[in-house]
């Protein structure tokens, strides 16, 4: 399966289960893995014959930057299944960065798959 990857959409949201963590917008990091079949796309240069990612990364942005989730899975799953609705894709993966989730290294990541079902 062909895989197209947006790196590091960093987006501000509102996300924590802590109070003092949901008082301001933090910044989070996604990575996106849309698998597709890229073959026909390849061959004719045509958009139509794949997925315009730009759309993809709009729709991102805007559905976690309107969120107000408390956990980064919630976040996740969300995001993968809203990737899904774009009509090529077969399935993605989601990985979440939050920086300031951990107090003693670099932050939390979440990942997850989505198939399409």
């Amino acid at each position: 399966m062909d895989k197209i990857t947006l790196c590091g959409i960093e987006c501000r949201v509102i996300i924590g289960t802590e109070d003092r963590e949901r008082l301001h917008r933090q910044k989070v990091t996604v990575d996106l893995e849309m698998f597709l079949d890229l073959g026909d796309a390849g061959r004719s240069d045509r958009l139509d014959a794949t997925v315009d990612y730009s759309a993809v990364e709009k729709a991102v942005v805007e559905l976690a930057e309107t969120s107000d989730f408390r956990l980064l899975e919630a976040l996740a799953t969300a995001i993968g299944e809203k990737t899904l609705h774009f009509g090529r894709i077969r399935a993605c993966r989601v990985r979440v960065f939050k920086e300031a989730a951990s107090r003693h290294g670099r932050g939390v990541a979440v990942e997850m798959a989505f198939p399409r079902t």
